[in-house]
């Protein structure tokens, strides 16, 4: 499987404008590079959730927030999704002559303005790990029959009170599942390479592009459309990540809402303890009152 954005850098590679003292690498470099970290740093994160399987119960939902491996797993797998995201600026700019050119500056532009609604979502969760010293925490919920394993970006939320950032969060006191967010990322992968192709569309091609495979990209999509598909309560209200495979063919689509939820009146939520030494308030994600 090749991601479009690899095709199109591939038939344009002979046309970059960067200067050599920028320090950047060939844009396909770039792009390979990038596609290559994000998609292992994904590889590695699901090798850490299918230790706590099998996902059954509240024994799971102890095992997910016992995984000290499972949480810098998923830090990493958010910063490398949010560097893909600034990489493809960094590709833009080799085929402009000059970082002050008004037409980079405006391709630049909108090529942020159409990465709005997955860049978002990458580069807040990001840059609150970075620069606000927030944290990633392990959130579970449970029920008899099935474990839905997730986590929730923690910050200062109020004087010796520490919970949900709400920028990430969107003002909810609420969590990201995996299942959810894992499919959310393929179908955000793929928008991200057609939307820059897209912007590389009006450059003709060097030469007819061959059909080079994106190393482990299948097999990761593979295990992410078997992921199993329990999400938490509030998501069933947003827009649905499906990602299906059968027979070496991919089906992933974005915007449906998902209507049924499965049956949660009994389901309870848990969360990964662990503290910073000096706050002494938690705000628990669900938790109403």
């Amino acid at each position: 499987m090749q991601l479009p954005a690899a095709a199109k850098l591939r038939a344009i590679k002979d046309q970059v404008q960067a200067l050599p003292d920028e320090g950047l690498r060939h844009p396909l470099g770039i792009y390979n590079v990038s596609v290559q970290t994000v998609v292992a740093a994904a590889s590695h994160l699901l090798d850490e959730l299918e230790k706590t399987f099998p996902l059954v119960g509240e024994e799971a939902a102890d095992r997910v927030l016992r995984a000290e491996g499972l949480r810098q797993a998923t830090r990493q797998f958010l910063l490398a999704n949010a560097e893909h995201v600034d990489a493809c600026e960094k590709i833009l700019k080799c085929y402009f002559a000059s970082k002050g050119d008004a037409e980079y500056a405006k391709a630049k532009r909108e090529l942020r303005s159409n990465l709005a609604w997955y860049g978002r979502h990458v580069m807040t969760q990001a840059n609150h790990l970075k620069h606000r010293q927030a944290q990633v925490r392990s959130l579970s919920l449970y029920t008899d029959q099935l474990a839905a394993p997730g986590y929730f970006v923690e910050s200062q939320i109020a004087p010796d009170v520490v919970g949900p950032d709400p920028i990430v969060h969107d003002g909810k006191n609420a969590g990201f599942s995996y299942s959810r967010q894992l499919r959310v990322f393929i179908c955000g992968l793929f928008y991200v390479s057609r939307t820059l192709s897209v912007f590389l569309s009006g450059r003709k091609p060097d030469e007819v592009s061959s059909n080079s495979e994106t190393p482990g990209l299948g097999g990761l999509i593979e295990r992410i459309a078997s992921f199993p598909d329990f999400m938490f309560p509030d998501e069933y209200g947003q827009p649905y990540a499906g990602v299906h495979s059968s027979k070496n063919n991919f089906v992933i689509s974005y915007g449906l809402k998902k209507s049924v939820a499965p049956p949660y009146s009994r389901a309870q939520f848990k969360m990964g303890l662990g503290g910073d030494g000096v706050t002494r308030s938690f705000q628990v994600p669900y938790l109403r009152g």
